[in-house]
């Protein structure tokens, strides 16, 4: 079990529409055998610049996050995740929001004892304002490539809890100037 704490900046065209956010909470990553691994993520998450934005972003919220990594292909992580998050205000004091992230990927090893990795995956997510039924629905596809110190594969990284933060706190805020 651990815990976390990170700080983003979702900027946009407009300093009036740029969003601070600062979130954290604690984690857990428990291998069930050599082949799956669960991971979840909970935490608390606000705007730091509500005051001086048009709308509040992800203010005073709460979000949750849940994988499974199975190591089932050689040198292949397969990764599956959900997350759920809803804050007190969003576009407005009075309009909570509501937010969903689905994602599938994996991560792909250069060989035996390569430090490179592959990494490629899709995320489909949905960020709504309560108040007035406005929301967007976005797809997302990355495909990128990473570099280990330590040569460590992707599952080893997982065991060892190595499990990067929530996907929602940023990009709901990012998103907030579009529904608002």
């Amino acid at each position: 079990m651990g815990a976390f704490a990170a700080y983003g900046n979702a900027p946009r065209e407009s300093e009036s529409e740029s969003y601070e956010t600062a979130y954290g909470g604690l984690e857990v990553v428990h291998p069930l055998n050599e082949k799956f691994t669960l991971y979840a993520q909970a935490g608390y998450v606000t705007s730091l610049n509500y005051e001086s934005t048009f709308s509040y972003g992800y203010y005073n919220g709460y979000f949750v996050r849940a994988g499974v990594g199975a190591n089932v292909v050689k040198n292949t992580l397969l990764k599956a995740e959900f997350e759920y998050g809803s804050s007190e205000s969003y576009e407005d004091s009075d309009e909570p929001g509501e937010f969903f992230s689905y994602y599938l990927g994996a991560e792909t090893g250069f060989g035996n004892q390569s430090s490179f990795t592959a990494t490629y995956g899709l995320r489909f997510a949905t960020y709504a304002a309560l108040g007035d039924g406005d929301f967007i629905e976005e797809l997302t596809a990355n495909v990128g490539v990473r570099y280990t110190f330590g040569g460590a594969s992707a599952s080893s990284m997982l065991n060892a809890g190595l499990i990067g933060l929530p996907y929602l706190p940023l990009r709901a805020s990012y998103w907030t100037p579009a529904l608002d």
